[in-house]
């Protein structure tokens, strides 16, 4: 008896470890398929559902500048480059990614949004205001494939919320409505556009995890960022990383300009259209490089007209390339 315990306890051993080693195996095999989806989202404006076995995914932005993630107990896979817009932690067996491009109007990356199928978004309008009401309008149209929704009253709110694991609420106006926990909310942002330039602008983002400290954006996608990301901390992290790509491409872009100067002789009708765009570029050198800063938590909320000047300076790029392309130049993007 005791020498088929013995055995007994040696074949469970061994079985035990060939499921480990499965495990393990599986779990390489779908964090490798995971990390090949979440880089190959390349394309923007499109919506992608990517499957994977009921678990967890967390993900995190290091202080390094690196964002990683983790799928169950398994290791953190490092994605270097990739911008991505996430919660920290995801359970369950379907993931939902947006991609937008963020641009200064020349490409800077393609950022992904992530999310699945157990938390609600509701954009929360208890006002009257007929800004608001585009705002709303805006964000539907972007993200309307799946679980983003409007909520009208709080009552709304209330509802909505019970059927899902997770929300976050989005108000455009401090009425004091996103903060009301009897409602249920305990995760909102409330979002402060620049007046009269709508979403594609600049503005300030108020989080629920630090209420008091509005953190700045610019352009719709670094907003939707705000919509999506855990919490502030996630948000400046991830938005820093961006800056710093924006701040590259900035010095490149620029090299680019000065290098088709060089090629066009004086009296080409080129040459001053080159110069204007030259100047653009280098008007948001300092605002650019020093912006990421603007995004660590140690630092207070930044300077509006940082954002503008960069902002206006974009639209000024903007209508120099196209200026360049109507007298037959070489465009820029």
């Amino acid at each position: 008896m005791v020498a088929g315990f013995v055995i007994f306890l040696f074949i469970i051993s061994i079985a035990m470890k060939q499921k480990k080693a499965s495990d393990t195996e599986l779990q390489i095999s779908v964090s490798s398929q995971i990390e090949a989806s979440l880089r190959a989202k390349k394309v923007p404006n499109v919506f992608y559902e990517v499957s994977m076995p009921e678990g967890s995914i967390e993900f995190r932005c290091e202080d390094n500048a690196s964002f990683v993630f983790k799928l169950d107990q398994g290791q953190y896979r490092n994605l270097p480059t990739e911008i991505m817009y996430t919660p920290q932690r995801i359970d369950s067996n379907r993931l939902y990614l947006w991609t937008k491009n963020f641009n200064l109007p020349y490409t800077i990356a393609t950022v992904v949004y992530a999310t699945s199928p157990q938390t609600i978004y509701m954009v929360y309008n208890d006002t009257a205001k007929t800004d608001d009401d585009q705002y709303v309008l805006e964000v539907l149209d972007q993200f309307s494939k799946t679980n983003m929704t409007y909520a009208y009253s709080a009552s709304d709110v209330t509802e909505k919320i019970k059927k899902y694991k997770n929300h976050k609420v989005i108000c455009f106006t401090d009425t004091g409505a996103c903060k009301t926990s009897a409602n249920g909310i305990k995760n909102y942002i409330i979002i402060t556009p620049n007046p009269g330039t709508g979403l594609n602008s600049y503005g300030i983002v108020n989080f629920s995890s630090n209420p008091a400290e509005g953190v700045p954006y610019i352009g719709d996608a670094i907003l939707y960022g705000a919509i999506f990301a855990e919490n502030k901390a996630m948000y400046e992290c991830q938005s820093s990383r961006l800056f710093k790509q924006a701040e590259m491409k900035r010095i490149l872009m620029e090299k680019r300009i000065e290098l088709l100067e060089k090629g066009y002789t004086i009296s080409n009708g080129c040459s001053p259209l080159l110069a204007g765009a030259l100047y653009e570029i280098r008007n948001t050198s300092g605002s650019l490089a020093k912006l990421p800063e603007l995004f660590n938590p140690q630092t207070p909320p930044g300077d509006p007209s940082r954002e503008k000047k960069i902002y206006t300076s974009a639209n000024s790029f903007a209508y120099a390339n196209e200026d360049l392309k109507l007298a037959s130049c070489a465009q820029l993007y």
